[in-house]
């Protein structure tokens, strides 16, 4: 199972050989969303690859964090020592998720788990889902993956063991950003407890949540 290709095309992002195209231009990751800020993720995502596009903006926000004085101290607790090598590079934040596979897979339950933090995925949106997966040139495994994980989704503490550095962290958390409403309080909820079980320093979190919003506004 090519995983990354699953997470492109989850992500609206077009492969060699892919079926993009139609209700599958936005990405499975719209259809779950179903705001137009995923749309417009998508969008860019088509035009530069997901999976390079949330490393890039991740390191947006790092950069952005770090000039603003960023430390390594959370305020609640000593940032995990997995997150606390610095400098951090363009490279390493855009190669993470090209370099793992158990990564991108974890992106995926990322975007899953923030979408069904509200509870608003119904029979017919998931019949939806379904057709995408149906249209897109993906083997029974990746599919059947996809539709495990919505009936199951992962919980922020799962999240939050399946990553093990800075850049890792700040990409679970950003793609969790796309997949929501940050303006509704469940949704609200489930980013506060995802960046905890992340262990993300002060400040970080609302930067990469900053990079999410002004990507969507700039597609619009």
């Amino acid at each position: 199972m090519n995983l990354q290709n699953l997470l492109n095309q989850f992500l609206g992002a077009a492969q060699p050989g892919g079926l993009v195209g139609g209700a599958t231009a936005g990405g499975i990751a719209a259809l779950l969303v179903g705001n137009k800020k995923a749309r417009k993720f998508a969008g860019k995502a088509a035009t530069v690859g997901g999976a390079a596009l949330l490393g890039g903006l991740a390191f947006n926000a790092f950069q952005n964090w770090r000039q603003q004085g960023g430390a390594l101290q959370t305020g609640r607790q000593p940032v995990d020592k997995a997150i606390a090598t610095l400098p951090a590079t363009r490279q390493s934040f855009e190669g993470t998720v090209a370099r793992d596979a158990g990564f991108q897979l974890t992106l995926i339950k990322a975007m899953i788990a923030a979408a069904h933090a509200d509870g608003h995925i119904d029979a017919q949106e998931q019949e939806k889902i379904f057709q995408a997966l149906d249209n897109m040139e993906l083997d029974q495994q990746a599919k059947g993956l996809v539709l495990d994980l919505m009936r199951d989704p992962a919980d922020e503490g799962e999240l939050a063991r399946e990553t093990r550095s800075l850049e890792q962290k700040s990409e679970v958390y950003l793609a969790a950003c796309f997949a929501i409403d940050m303006n509704q309080p469940a949704e609200q909820d489930f980013l506060a407890r995802l960046e905890k079980a992340l262990v993300l320093p002060a400040g970080l979190a609302r930067e990469l949540a900053l990079q999410a919003n002004q990507l969507t506004h700039e597609a619009a």
